[in-house]
């Protein structure tokens, strides 16, 4: 990853390549480095921390990156059977663990120190119980100079991705629960099953599986392995404009159609945390 030379003019170019290619996840994350005068070279090394599926590690390997992806169990849908190269996974997995970051001190990737340019997550941080152990790994496998991004939801957001329950990042108490659980909000999972047993899920979720931090929180526990910690929503959403004639119109078809909580959490802008070797 290298300094860009004349970034006004090389910034433009490159947006509209990835523009004509459709935009997408990776092409995204590229910008948002971009906008920070850095830009990833074909062959720099990615780690993407948490990587599911792997299909973000595949459209870095098809821009000529050398990308590979961790997760603490193995989800992958592999192109062919070879590609398990590609992917990395704890030497001993708990596959009985009812989370999948609900980690201790002890947790190391494994990779080896200074190995990556890049390594980001998209969706991970807010399940991360032991932030410390995975602030500390991902700073290890950095390159000096290397960047970690990683998008996850707000702690505000107004309805929460995985309960549906309203602010629930912020509120989360079991009497607050019980209430939406009562009026009928469930997630795709709890439809049919009674409140009792709603609430009961998701007060077990927000004790393995949920940690929303303040950005106080996060910047003093990155600051124990980072030279500099940065939030960069703004950055990351650059050209796409928080009201828009067609925001508005996307905003009331998402409260007249159907799952409106649904599509009013996977609507919501994320929280983008930026961290510097």
């Amino acid at each position: 990853m290298e300094k860009k030379l004349n970034p006004d003019r090389k910034n433009k170019t490159i947006m509209r390549r990835l523009h004509t290619n459709g935009f997408s996840s990776a092409d995204n994350l590229i910008k948002t480095l971009m906008l920070l005068d850095l830009q990833l070279e074909p062959g720099d090394s990615i780690l993407d921390f948490g990587c599911g599926s792997g299909s973000l590690v595949y459209e870095f390997l098809d821009r000529g990156y050398h990308a590979c992806g961790f997760d603490i169990h193995n989800y992958t849908s592999l192109r062919q059977p070879e590609d398990i190269r590609f992917f990395r996974f704890p030497e001993t997995q708990d596959k009985s663990s009812k989370t999948d970051f609900l980690i201790d001190d002890s947790f190391r990737l494994p990779c080896e120190d200074a190995s990556f340019d890049f390594v980001f997550s998209t969706q991970v941080l807010e399940h991360i119980h032991n932030l410390d152990a995975v602030a500390r790994e991902i700073a290890r496998v950095l390159k000096p100079g290397g960047i970690a991004l990683h998008v996850y939801p707000r702690r505000c957001a107004l309805v929460e991705t995985h309960t549906l329950i309203p602010f629930n990042g912020m509120f989360n108490s079991a009497s607050y629960m019980r209430f939406w659980a009562g009026i009928g909000i469930r997630n795709e999972h709890q439809k049919g099953i009674s409140s009792t047993e709603t609430l009961q899920r998701n007060m077990d979720y927000h004790k393995t599986g949920l940690f929303y931090r303040t950005r106080r929180e996060i910047r003093d526990i990155c600051a124990r392995h980072y030279s500099q910690t940065a939030f960069l929503r703004n950055q990351y959403y650059a050209n796409r404009p928080f009201i828009t004639p067609g925001k508005v119109l996307e905003f009331c078809r998402i409260l007249m159609g159907k799952n409106r909580l649904r599509n009013m959490a996977s609507a919501s802008k994320m929280e983008v945390l930026a961290t510097f070797k």
